[in-house]
């Protein structure tokens, strides 16, 4: 009979969810070792600068632009 403790639990667990999140890289791996060249990719990064369009808009406007969000 088998018993299943905590410590080979955790380590079964960690290496299936490592070859989980590894398996990109390794097939990455293989492709260069075959000599196929890597798919190209963009990476575009979207950040607000943390400035409040209501703080620097005309004070004509804020009426305007609260009334055309709503």
């Amino acid at each position: 009979m088998n018993v299943l403790n905590r410590r080979s639990f955790l380590k079964g667990t960690s290496l299936g969810a490592g070859s989980i999140l590894l398996q990109p890289v390794l097939q990455n791996l293989m492709a260069e070792a075959e000599g196929l060249a890597a798919p190209k990719r963009v990476i575009f990064f979207v950040e607000g600068n943390g400035m409040n369009p209501d703080t620097f808009s005309h004070k004509g406007l804020n009426g305007q632009r609260k009334a055309a969000t709503n």
